[in-house]
């Protein structure tokens, strides 16, 4: 007998276990496809936070285990801005905060500049004039806003103190689209930052070639040892939480298989 006819045999003499092990390997496969593409989606998301305002480079503190509560000083915007080859740079605070009042805890919230070039690239959907901007303010993504039902206007209570909501943003980064920004200097209030950031975005001019942005990295560097400078991509991709995601997705998918 060949071994092709006994495969043959074996598959239709025994219909019940060949379904049942057809199932059982295409939910397998299914799974492994399913977890990878939601890791994938997990990095896409973070990488689009920098990728909406084409960022090329971002600095962080050297050795932090965790580079989105690191801590880098406000003083070292300027001192890269001045650097040849830079276009802008900008300091980003991260923390996370919650609506008090909405019940909705652990938002992603933004400390940026009032006049920062990172708002430039909001696309706003509703926003006060500036003469009438109240002291403490914020602004929602989208997402967000329509979450927690408010609008312009409106206040929400964090830390016990009302803050009106200024305006209502749309981002090409979903993860954006959920978060709120205030101004850099309120939320290094809130947070007990004052004159820290968490990172800086930096926007090389279009002419620089990668030769030159690897001469930039090693500058950025120079300034303060402890300036750690990545590319946009190296960040993202040797982000702890980014692998982590990667490799939980591949020992899942393993042991379900």
């Amino acid at each position: 007998m060949r071994f092709t006819s006994l495969i043959v045999k074996n598959l239709t003499r025994r219909p019940l276990r060949a379904a049942t092990t057809l199932v059982a390997l295409t939910m397998a496969v299914g799974s492994v496809v399913a977890l990878r593409g939601i890791a994938k989606g997990f990095t896409e998301s973070f990488a689009g936070v920098y990728e909406s305002h084409a960022i090329d480079i971002v600095v962080s503190r050297q050795g932090t285990a965790d580079r989105l509560s690191s801590s880098v000083s406000e003083t070292a915007v300027n001192e890269i801005q001045q650097l040849g080859g830079v276009q802008k740079a900008a300091g980003v605070l991260l923390e996370t905060l919650s609506l008090e009042d909405q019940q909705v805890f652990g938002v992603p919230t933004l400390g940026i500049a009032s006049e920062s070039w990172l708002r430039d690239d909001f696309r706003w959907r509703d926003r006060l004039a500036e003469a009438t901007m109240p002291e403490k303010r914020l602004s929602l993504g989208i997402h967000l806003a329509d979450r927690v039902g408010l609008s312009v206007g409106k206040t929400a209570m964090i830390f016990e103190e009302l803050y009106v909501v200024v305006g209502i943003f749309e981002s090409p980064s979903g993860w954006e689209n959920g978060s709120i920004v205030m101004p850099l200097d309120q939320l290094q209030e809130i947070s007990d930052r004052n004159g820290q950031v968490t990172y800086i975005d930096v926007v090389l001019n279009r002419d620089v070639v990668a030769d030159r942005a690897g001469l930039i990295l090693e500058q950025i560097h120079s300034i303060d040892s402890r300036l750690h400078a990545m590319t946009t991509d190296e960040f993202v991709g040797t982000d702890t939480r980014m692998q982590l995601a990667s490799a939980m997705a591949w020992m899942t998918s393993v042991s379900y298989t």
